[in-house]
């Protein structure tokens, strides 16, 4: 019995009278000459043997019904134009002559007939030294490449056909093209300056320009009505919601918008990458991802010095006590954050700019976890034992809160509960994992990571962001409330 051929599975050992390099029988699709079907299965007659297969992308066409030929299942629907990878024959049987194809994106594994693919090539000609790209598909490769799989690189120059010199981390290591996802000038062109919605950001712009000075006014007026019976009224209510409210959706949009941009860029096995990564690609990307983010900060700093004027003086404590001014000072450190590592890019090496980035990330974690205790001390005041030093202090605060008007109002009362009993119960420590794995994958300390961790890590950060963001977005309706209150004089 014939041995099998090294890289070959049992499955593609040749049956007894037919040669290693002899065509499977297939059925010839009519207006497909014989040799492309062959050149399809991998195994020409010039002697090109099994010893490629899982090298070549192919895209999946023409799934047909088995039974009705110029039907297609909608099954066969949801196939059409995906790209695959063939990894082997198919076993003998009533499937000799298919071919088992894994499915780009998912765990399927079809057995196709060569007939339903179509050779997929990778076009290199627009690529050039300099471009930004993403390696892909390295799971098979030594463990050095492993190590790499999913990380962001830059062109360097061609070595041979289908093969480009990468420089990704310090290094720089020989890629075959079909595990590059590139960055291409055209690519950058396609998307302009501002990315897919130019005029409407420029209008988000100056609309966010305009609540900014409103609140510079607001604030002015604020410290005006302090000590009178006067309210503010429905014009000072409308300007923190709109704070609130442009801060959120600002965050929102330029999720969305790098997202879209970074598509030339993305590894097909990750469908969440890490925000940070989202600014790496078009310059379009760039220019979206520091102008949402630093506007996020901005309006985030009006919300902080509204809530010093609107809300602190109705809360145990007021503006001077210490709960309140380190509510105030930590949500100013979490806003600064917020724009230092929207401004400053992260970049596919370790540099600068990139410490600089994880370190106003790590300011915003910082800033608004200390800021979420501050808040609890204000609106959820514990009691403690008699012999507590604090105590007289927590049986103050705890007073001061029962006769606080804006803590008995319903509305505030609902806001309150979402937000300290429901979004703060969050594991807001997941936040930090990603930027751990940042650094250490442009160190080269870290440990491999498959594209499936990648994609649970960059979900976790969405959502803890997406947490974030609704407690800084819960304080829009309260501010609003505590503007139909007379304002008290500052303590």
């Amino acid at each position: 019995m014939s041995k099998p051929r090294p890289g070959l599975r049992a499955a593609q050992v040749p049956q007894a009278g037919r040669s290693a390099n002899s065509r499977p029988m297939v059925r010839k699709r009519k207006g497909r000459p014989a040799h492309q079907v062959a050149e399809l299965l991998g195994c020409t007659t010039s002697g090109k043997s099994w010893d490629t297969a899982g090298v070549d992308c192919v895209r999946i066409v023409e799934t047909y019904f088995s039974s009705l030929p110029k039907t297609t299942t909608r099954a066969g629907q949801q196939l059409n134009g995906r790209l695959g990878k063939v990894t082997q024959l198919a076993a003998a049987g009533d499937e000799l002559g298919r071919l088992e194809v894994s499915v780009t994106g998912s765990d399927r594994l079809l057995r196709l007939k060569p007939q339903n693919l179509q050779l997929q090539e990778v076009e290199d000609s627009e690529w050039a030294p300099g471009d930004q790209a993403r390696l892909i598909g390295l799971e098979e490769e030594d463990k050095e490449l492993q190590k790499l799989n999913c990380c962001l690189c830059s062109l360097e120059r061609r070595v041979t056909k289908g093969k480009w010199l990468v420089k990704v981390q310090t290094k720089s290591h020989v890629i075959r093209c079909h595990n590059l996802r590139v960055c291409t000038q055209e690519e950058c062109r396609r998307w302009g300056t501002l990315g897919p919605w130019p005029v409407r950001l420029c209008l988000s712009a100056v609309l966010t320009a305009a609540v900014l000075l409103s609140s510079e006014l607001v604030g002015r007026r604020l410290h005006y009505l302090a000590g009178s019976s006067d309210v503010p009224g429905p014009v000072v209510a409308s300007v923190p919601l709109l704070a609130t409210l442009g801060s959120f959706l600002w965050i929102l949009v330029t999720v969305a918008g790098c997202y879209r941009m970074h598509e030339s860029l993305h590894d097909p096995e990750v469908r969440f990458p890490q925000i940070s990564e989202l600014a790496v690609g078009p310059p379009a990307a760039k220019m979206l991802y520091r102008l949402g983010f630093a506007s996020s900060a901005l309006l985030l700093l009006a919300v902080v010095q509204l809530h010093q004027h609107l809300a602190l003086p109705h809360l145990p404590g007021g503006r001077g006590g210490e709960a309140g001014e380190n509510f105030t000072y930590y949500g100013f450190c979490a806003a600064c954050g917020v724009g230092l590592q929207g401004l400053l890019l992260l970049e596919p090496q370790l540099s600068a700019q990139t410490l600089a980035h994880l370190t106003g990330a790590m300011a915003f974690f910082y800033g608004a976890w200390c800021h979420m205790g501050a808040a609890t001390r204000l609106y959820l005041p514990q009691g403690l034992p008699e012999d507590n030093p604090g105590y007289q202090e927590a049986q103050l605060a705890l007073e001061e809160a029962a006769d606080s008007q804006l803590l008995a109002m319903p509305a505030v009362q609902v806001l309150v509960f979402l937000r300290h009993k429901v979004l703060m119960r969050g594991p807001m420590l997941v936040f930090l994992v990603p930027l751990f794995s940042q650094l250490s994958e442009r160190s080269g300390a870290g440990p491999a990571q498959s594209a499936k961790m990648r994609s649970r890590m960059g979900l976790a950060q969405w959502l803890v962001v997406l947490n974030f963001a609704l407690i800084f977005l819960s304080y829009g309706p309260e501010l609003a409330a505590a503007a139909y209150l007379p304002v008290p004089e500052p303590t």
